[in-house]
């Protein structure tokens, strides 16, 4: 197996990233809703001290891409993008799969070249150095945000994706669980599901158009795979074709990429895990593993660091992993920048 070393730049200004739950307690506590006391203290506590850090250029938070997970609520989401402009000063990273797509062409031309170590910033999530957009930030008067509403059929086609992922996740659960799979077996089996899903992505697109039909949603599931090959081409990966590409995918080269080694620990975990699966944890794992190799400090629910630190990523990653139970931690790390 290949031995590659991975090096991963941080930020000079820390990076700080927050869970949508805290987004949506802030709103709350803004509208006057009931939250318990202690939650209001620590979630308001939690905003000056953002606030204060951003303007003093000790921290930055930019905003992430948990538009879609705001938006699906239906509800507070002018409130939870308000406060988001407010802590990011429009300040946002890249979308996920973006990020992803930037990470496997990294790794492949890694594989190809038989490199032993492979190189990553914190400024390839961002559109620009997010340093040089925090000063021209604090210059302006104002903060631009611009939000571009999901279409209404869309809307309701990831409501549905909401609704069923977590009941199909939690009915796989239990049957592996019943069948006494262990972790490593399901992070093996993680590892390898990508290669399944994008051939079967791409085989049905094809079929489709091999009948005459095409089908926009068929087309968009296929397309990142499709890219990929067309990288592997022009990369001169050897040997050409679906197969080396193939080989790639099975290689540890892919299975050190960051968002894909978090996203494979972190679902096998829940896998094998005797907790039933969560409606937010689909969008959670996502979003968490995009953020966790290049961010300073994550704050999520209680449950969702309990899997990072028993899987010890946040040691991997060198990255502070807190829940809001977890405030003096929180406190310290913010009174202290």
């Amino acid at each position: 197996m290949d031995n590659i070393k991975v090096n991963i730049e941080k930020s000079p200004i820390p990076l700080l990233w927050i869970d949508t739950s805290i987004l949506i307690k802030m709103a709350k506590s803004s509208l006057g809703e009931k939250i318990s006391e202690q939650e209001k203290q620590r979630v308001q506590y939690i905003y000056d001290a953002i606030i204060e850090k951003t303007k003093d250029k000790k921290l930055i938070c930019p905003e992430a891409d948990q538009q879609e997970e705001i938006e699906l609520g239906e509800r507070l989401e002018k409130e939870c993008r308000e406060i988001q402009a407010k802590l990011s000063l429009g300040i946002e990273f890249i979308y996920r799969q973006g990020i992803e797509d930037l990470l496997i062409g990294k790794f492949m031309k890694a594989y190809i070249n038989k490199d032993k170590e492979v190189n990553l910033t914190y400024k390839e999530l961002f559109h620009g150095d997010p340093i040089e957009k925090l000063d021209e930030a604090l210059g302006q008067q104002f903060i631009i945000d611009v939000h571009i509403p999901l279409p209404k059929e869309m809307l309701e086609k990831r409501k549905k994706i909401k609704r069923e992922i977590p009941t199909e996740w939690e009915t796989l659960r239990q049957g592996k669980i019943k069948a006494g799979n262990t972790f490593e077996q399901e992070k093996e089996m993680e590892f390898g599901a990508y290669l399944t899903a994008f051939l079967k992505l791409k085989r049905k697109y094809i079929t489709g158009l091999l009948r005459g039909e095409f089908n926009v949603d068929d087309f968009l599931g296929a397309a990142g795979f499709m890219c990929y090959e067309k990288m592997w081409e022009s990369y001169k990966g050897e040997p050409q074709g679906l197969n080396g590409l193939a080989l790639f995918f099975l290689s540890n080269y892919f299975k050190q990429i960051p968002t894909i080694n978090i996203g494979c620990s972190l679902r096998a975990r829940l896998a094998t895990s005797p907790n039933p699966i969560k409606s937010g944890d689909y969008l959670d794992i996502a979003q968490i593993s995009t953020v966790l190799p290049f961010f300073n400090l994550i704050i999520t629910d209680r449950d969702m660091k309990n899997h990072i630190h028993f899987l010890g990523l946040q040691k991997v990653y060198n990255t502070e992993v807190l829940s809001i139970r977890d405030f003096d931690k929180i406190k310290n790390f913010l009174e202290f920048l």
